[in-house]
């Protein structure tokens, strides 16, 4: 199953949104918890030997941070995705997983995780307001 179609499939079968804003970039949106929605961005690409979905999705503004320690300190009590500065001012959660194209659970499982776990730090930084 090539990139697109597995991101299709996934997104059907979770009846999430899926955008491709430009080629090769694919913006899912979903659910998390009550009203609220997380969008989570996927890139495939080549790294060494592996074939692999880059999987990120905003948090907040870093000027939310008081200290860049604080980033650091998350990554370091989180086994599973990592907080990055991207754009300049934009604070994502990011993860990479390697993908089976014969089994496409995983990369769901990643996608989900990622979508809750980043609403949930932008709700501790912004309360409810849902920005994604």
């Amino acid at each position: 199953m090539d990139d697109k179609a597995m991101i299709q499939a996934i997104a059907e079968d979770k009846e999430w949104a899926l955008e491709i804003p430009e080629e090769g970039v694919y913006l899912l949106s979903m659910p998390t918890t009550g009203d609220r929605s997380q969008s989570v961005y996927v890139v495939f690409k080549e790294d060494g030997d592996h074939h692999v979905a880059l999987l990120w999705s905003h948090v907040g503004s870093a000027s939310k941070f008081g200290d860049p320690w604080q980033l650091l300190d998350y990554n370091w009590s989180h086994t599973y995705g990592a907080l990055a500065r991207r754009n300049g001012n934009e604070v994502v959660l990011k993860h990479t997983e390697i993908v089976d194209p014969g089994d496409e659970s995983a990369l769901a499982k990643a996608l989900e995780h990622v979508g809750k776990t980043a609403d949930s730090i932008e709700q501790e930084l912004y309360g409810e307001l849902d920005l994604n």
